[in-house]
């Protein structure tokens, strides 16, 4: 078993879990001149979605999607460092930041005119709001706790992906940008059933993880503190907004495009719903002391919802100020 090394700082491994399915694997505290990369990287994507929004004429409430896109990938790569930093030995503040720029790829990107770029996005379309949806779950540590977890999780994933590759090989694309370099055959009647059955599943997806997350809140396993009972909240309202959109355009039948209608749809229920509860839970995770998030003495924050104690080996936590008092 491992054991804390409270010599250790920036640049100091942690036996955390990063990815689920990896629980043997250390990771580096961030440096600071990592973080500021990762920042101006961030705001260069943000940018990159003003021009490529303005170059594209198909963009429909140009203004509109450009905020929304960059107030999210701004939010999530922001408050995602934030936490990174103040916690490098919690995974949560890696992910956010992971969620943020995948959000570029599955949506501005898109609006590109060069054929590369327009493909990924056309692929990874519906990707973000699913990587959403392994963050939600993966609140406050990062790590998926069970295998419910994961298999939603990985479940959506290859949906996304999967189906998403099917769809623009049958001749899906985005008018006004590139053209798609893996389409096969034009079958727009086989584009709109791979797409309905995209996206019932995805909403699938997401009502499983609204299960998951009313078993943390109110199952019987919950954890004996719960400040984090109204974040929780927010991420099962943005999940039920995200379903009831991608479902009722499957059952009306509704004709929308990867990069405009249903992408728009999506990102405006996120938006809406839970944006600033996700942000909140980054700066939450990266400013709060694990004690106060719920976790039990000896955790690093408790594992998810404080269930699952996890490795403090070689964690590298900032003091706050009244630690220091003490």
């Amino acid at each position: 078993m491992a054991t804390a090394d409270s010599t250790r700082g920036i640049g100091a491994r942690s036996r955390s879990v990063w990815w689920p399915f990896r629980p043997d694997r250390a990771l580096l505290a961030p440096k600071p001149a990592v973080l500021a990369a990762v920042a101006c990287a961030g705001l260069a994507v943000a940018g990159a979605t003003v021009v490529l929004g303005l170059r594209n004429d198909e963009v429909d409430h140009v203004a509109i999607r450009i905020f929304e896109h960059d107030w999210l990938i701004v939010n999530y790569v922001g408050a995602g460092l934030i936490a990174w930093w103040r916690r490098p030995d919690s995974r949560f503040g890696p992910l956010m930041v992971a969620a943020g720029f995948v959000n570029f790829l599955g949506g501005a990107l898109g609006w590109a005119s060069a054929d590369v770029p327009v493909t990924i996005g056309l692929v990874l379309a519906l990707l973000p709001p699913m990587f959403f949806l392994y963050v939600f779950l993966a609140y406050p540590t990062g790590r998926l706790a069970g295998r419910a977890e994961r298999a939603i999780v990985v479940g959506a994933f290859v949906t996304a992906i999967g189906l998403g590759l099917a769809r623009v090989m049958l001749g899906d694309g985005m008018p006004g940008g590139g053209r798609n370099l893996i389409q096969v055959v034009s079958a727009p009647g086989a584009v709109k059933a791979v797409l309905d059955v995209q996206l019932m599943a995805l909403s699938g997806f997401c009502l499983a993880g609204i299960g998951v997350l009313a078993l943390r809140r109110w199952g019987p396993r919950r954890a004996p503190r719960r400040p984090l009972g109204p974040l929780v909240d927010s991420f099962a309202l943005g999940l039920v907004m995200i379903a009831v959109l991608f479902g009722s355009h499957a059952v009306a039948g509704a004709q929308v495009r990867p990069n405009a209608d249903r992408a728009r749809g999506w990102r405006r229920a996120v938006f809406e719903g839970d944006v600033d509860a996700a942000v909140g839970a980054g700066c939450r995770a990266g400013i709060h002391r694990p004690r106060e998030l719920g976790a039990r003495p000896g955790s690093m924050m408790g594992g998810v919802n404080g269930l699952a104690p996890a490795s403090t080996a070689g964690c590298h936590v900032r003091p706050s100020s009244s630690d220091r008092a003490a």
